[in-house]
């Protein structure tokens, strides 16, 4: 019977990957114990990304997009038009422009997609609207109660 391919977040220890964390290492001693001895497997090894974090995904949602779109508005962009379609200013139309920015900013070719998004990925993309509210409309978005990486640690 073919089996799914296995993960297993590990972190370097001396010379050694280890299980990070007492759960992983049962998973990953209860996955090898169920292997047929003898049987010769691939094992591909890749940096682990670290999610964004709920804690920024409410600040982004819950505080900095309303935010924004409320300082937009304020600001005279009652609507976020477009080719075809006028977008009423709201906090959904306004995270759709503020990825678009940071697309056109990083130069990339694909609209960021926070479901994709590591801690630091996210921290960019926090950062980066945070400072364009800031140049662009004159105004100082509220700060996260909590420390939320808001600044990349490469």
């Amino acid at each position: 019977m073919a089996r799914k391919p296995a993960k297993f977040v590990m972190h370097k220890q001396g010379s050694r990957l280890v299980a990070a964390g007492e759960l992983q290492a049962r998973m990953y001693k209860a996955f090898v114990d169920g292997l047929p001895d003898g049987a010769v497997f691939t094992v591909t090894i890749s940096e682990h990304k670290q999610p964004k974090s709920l804690t920024q995904l409410g600040y982004w949602y819950g505080v900095l997009m309303p935010f924004a779109a409320q300082e937009l508005r304020a600001a005279g962009y009652d609507s976020l038009a477009t080719l075809e379609v006028d977008l009423e200013t709201n906090a959904d139309t306004t995270d759709l422009v503020f990825k678009r920015l940071f697309q056109s900013a990083t130069h990339s070719k694909d609209l960021p997609e926070k479901r994709r998004m590591s801690v630091d990925e996210m921290s960019l993309l926090i950062d980066f609207t945070v400072t364009w509210l800031a140049k662009k409309l004159g105004v100082c978005a509220p700060q996260p109660e909590h420390d939320i990486c808001l600044t990349s640690t490469k």
